[in-house]
């Protein structure tokens, strides 16, 4: 509250991780580690109420839900659902039924699911090839299309959703998409180059990045906001 000058805690004890906002801005929708492993929760954006639980796991098991993505209609969560180590799968936790359903599932490992900004698509990580690369598949459907070519992590669409970008290796590309039903992916070129670990975003405009970096002196390793000239 910049008027009171006060902060306000959105969670209260235990980890709490991988939070997400739902699109019309009222809650933060998180993965909270209480009793392992975590499970989802969300809470209202202005911190009035309590935290409340929306799905659960197995006390103790290796069913862990990791939170990534809100669709723009604000029905669905996407989430990691992990089974084990080498199994995990891409399901949805809908809040109009409170009611888990799996979206992508396979032997392989799926994850880091990002919804289109219309909604049509889901940007998503996937081993099937038998290393990490990025998808494009249809929300509702069975059109796919792989847009990395040497490995990829972490998607993340320009809000036009005319260009995806995905990590690897400490740098981020960027793949234009065409309109309408046949994407058609280009070919991946360098956006963000240097020696960037973790979770970065991308503003709407698609010129700037908020990214973390890695610097050798200690306490230096604070998040960096990039403008970049395209």
């Amino acid at each position: 509250d910049l008027a009171r000058r006060q902060l306000t805690r959105l969670t209260e004890q235990y980890e709490n991780i991988f939070p997400t906002w739902t699109p019309d801005g009222e809650y933060i929708i998180y993965s909270r580690q209480r009793e392992p492993p975590p499970s989802i929760w969300r809470r209202r954006a202005d911190g009035s109420g309590a935290p409340e639980q929306l799905t659960r796991t197995e006390r103790g098991g290796k069913r862990a839900q990791l939170v990534h993505d809100v669709s723009p209609d604000g029905r669905y969560v996407a989430y990691d659902q992990f089974n084990g180590i080498n199994d995990g799968d891409i399901d949805l936790y809908d809040l109009k039924t409170k009611q888990s359903v799996s979206w992508l599932k396979t032997p392989h490992v799926e994850q880091g699911a990002r919804f289109s900004p219309d909604g049509r698509w889901v940007a998503y990580r996937s081993e099937i090839s038998g290393r990490g690369e990025i998808y494009i598949k249809a929300f509702d459907g069975e059109q796919r299309w792989q847009v990395s070519t040497e490995g990829g992590s972490d998607p993340r669409w320009r809000a036009d959703g005319r260009e995806l970008f995905y990590a690897f290796g400490g740098t981020i590309y960027g793949a234009a998409l065409e309109a309408g039903d046949d994407l058609a992916p280009g070919v991946p070129q360098v956006v963000v180059q240097g020696d960037y670990r973790g979770a970065y975003e991308v503003f709407p405009d698609g010129q700037r990045f908020l990214v973390r970096r890695r610097v050798p002196e200690p306490g230096g390793a604070g998040p960096l906001l990039i403008d970049i000239d395209r």
